[in-house]
């Protein structure tokens, strides 16, 4: 398992984590008759009352949209609730079959430490279907 890097999920089954060391990126299959939210995840240290921008590039692959409230499939997101955005802290959307991707968002810490960013597949009231790679994902301080 890639260093600091822990995996989740809202269900337990149908879902299979991959990475490769030599690509540098990490991947997650949700099976197309399970719905869910699954995501690398790894809790860093942030300044409080700080702007960051998370970033990186996202491939999907038969990402299903949901009946759910949110439609998010892949994607990068922070799990905790922050001051602009609430709990739903998230890039744009990327559902269906798409190749490489850049995508950003940026945020201000609030009064938290820290956070906990996600390299996701879904979302809260969003479950999918699908799959998802990542690589190069950054947590960047903005000026």
């Amino acid at each position: 398992m890639p260093t600091g890097w822990s995996t989740s999920s809202f269900k337990q089954e149908g879902v299979e984590y991959g990475w490769s060391q030599a690509q540098k990126t990490v991947a997650i299959h949700i099976d197309p008759q399970i719905p869910n939210d699954a995501r690398w995840q790894q809790r860093v240290v942030v300044k409080p009352n700080t702007r960051y921008r998370l970033s990186g590039w996202v491939r999907v692959q038969k990402t299903t949209p949901t009946i759910d409230l949110l439609d998010v499939g892949g994607n990068l997101s922070v799990l905790e609730s922050l001051p602009e955005q609430g709990s739903f802290t998230h890039t744009e959307p990327m559902l269906g079959s798409l190749g490489w991707r850049y995508r950003q968002v940026e945020f201000d810490t609030g009064e938290r430490s820290w956070i906990t960013i996600a390299l996701r597949l879904g979302m809260y009231a969003g479950q999918t279907t699908g799959s998802a790679w990542f690589r190069a994902v950054q947590l960047t301080e903005l000026e």
